[in-house]
């Protein structure tokens, strides 16, 4: 996925978002004929979608066909629901694309990858358990093509939520394994495995503050400067 496409779907989506929301509040406004000539364009740009895809499959088209079909139907999802014309099966597939909302949250470049018809590049991110509830996690970008891997990033896990300590750790090539060899209170060393045998090593400073102080091997402690008066 190229970087224009990317931000296209990033944009079309979170406008069908605010659209389905602006959509559901004031339906009461438009008739039920625009109503189903939404729908209308709706089904029209799922059977584009598929035609393209099976005579152009190389084409790029398709996936803006796709993206188009689907934030149409998500866009549509608030006005469908307050629609006291449309049957229940209606109402149960447009309702649906509301389900998306949820694999957002949960993994927003899955669902950015699907809708774009780019999901045969999409992979989980490289994590290693590195003990307790410190994990060495990938970097993954969108834009990456999936055949190597970024950056890693070593976190801590609190239900929900994640504390990153450190970014940026690179490595010749994705490892296969990974351990934590030491630990201390202002450092880190991690050894990861790599596919060809060789085990790599990286130390770093994880998450120190500003105002801490860091003693190094062979330098003079350090002291803090005396208060103003």
């Amino acid at each position: 996925m190229d970087q224009l496409e990317l931000v296209l779907t990033i944009c079309l989506y979170i406008l069908s978002i605010v659209t389905a929301l602006i959509l559901g509040m004031i339906s009461r406004r438009f008739s039920e004929q625009a109503l189903r000539l939404g729908i209308s364009i709706h089904v029209a740009l799922i059977a584009l979608a598929i035609v393209i895809y099976i005579v152009f499959p190389e084409a790029d088209a398709w996936h803006y066909a796709l993206l188009l079909s689907v934030c149409s139907g998500l866009s549509l999802s608030g006005w469908v629901l307050r629609s006291p014309s449309a049957n229940t099966f209606i109402k149960a597939y447009f309702g649906s694309w509301l389900l998306s909302i949820l694999v957002f949250l949960w993994s927003p470049s899955l669902l950015f990858y699907t809708i774009s018809g780019h999901l045969s590049e999409f992979r989980s991110e490289l994590e290693f358990h590195l003990g307790s509830n410190t994990y060495l996690t990938e970097q993954q970008s969108m834009l990456n093509t999936g055949k190597s891997p970024g950056g890693f990033k070593v976190i801590r896990k609190y239900g929900i939520y994640n504390k990153t300590l450190v970014r940026n750790l690179n490595f010749a090539e994705a490892p296969v394994q990974a351990r934590l060899e030491e630990i201390r209170a202002d450092s880190m060393v991690i050894h990861a495995t790599l596919a060809d045998g060789r085990i790599q090593s990286i130390g770093f400073h994880p998450g120190m503050k500003k105002n801490s102080i860091v003693r190094k091997p062979g330098n003079k402690p350090l002291q803090q400067a005396p208060p103003h008066p």
